[in-house]
């Protein structure tokens, strides 16, 4: 598995495009007859390879992903049942695959939309802080779920995921910065904002 990184990191762009969606399968075989309850090393390593290739193939394949939601679907269900020592590497991945979904078409970012809303407020602080990650890399100040994700998360009890979605509402404390962003803000109509909040309901 670690070799597979190590493809996925160097190998040219004609060669991954042939080989990157025949192991892609592979890797997901490989984790779909894992347990979330292993605790030996072995088993724990060959995870973490598998997400961070993952996490590179996004990157350098986006639209092997972009045109649906399964996979962001299973490393937010990993993050949440995976044991902890395995969660900042899944999160990791679920970072760089959410650059992927950013060419995604309206269907599928709209499919998103209630995925992030669930997450967002999931005990697991790994989740929540890739939930907010995702609301503020996907979708612009106007979009009004993303906001309502970040106006959840500018009050969690984890400080990087407050600040991150305070930087989401452009609320930064340098009023000097915040000022400079204040004239481009777009933030959603009011009126919109019940709609957001009875969807989490």
């Amino acid at each position: 598995m670690e070799f597979t990184v190590w493809v996925f990191k160097h190998a040219a762009n004609d060669q991954l495009k042939l080989i990157g969606p025949v192991i892609l399968s592979g890797i997901l075989r490989s984790l779909d007859g894992s347990s979330t309850t292993e605790a030996d090393s072995s088993s724990r390593d060959i995870k973490v390879f598998a997400y961070q290739a993952i996490g590179l193939l996004a990157t350098r394949m986006p639209n092997l992903f972009s045109n649906k939601t399964d996979m962001a679907i299973r490393l937010f269900t990993a993050l949440r049942l995976e044991e902890q020592s395995l969660r900042l590497t899944i999160q990791e991945a679920a970072t760089a695959l959410a650059t992927a979904y950013k060419g995604a078409s309206v269907v599928i970012l709209k499919d998103l939309e209630a995925l992030l809303l669930e997450n967002s407020q999931m005990e697991q602080s790994e989740v929540r802080f890739s939930a907010v990650r995702w609301a503020t890399t996907l979708y612009d100040m106007k979009h009004c779920p993303s906001r309502y994700i970040c106006m959840l998360g500018a009050s969690d009890v984890k400080l990087d995921i407050r600040e991150m979605a305070l930087t989401g509402l452009n609320l930064l404390n340098d009023e000097r910065e915040s000022s400079a962003i204040a004239t481009d803000s777009n933030y959603p109509d009011i009126v919109d904002m019940p709609t957001a909040s009875i969807a989490t309901l």
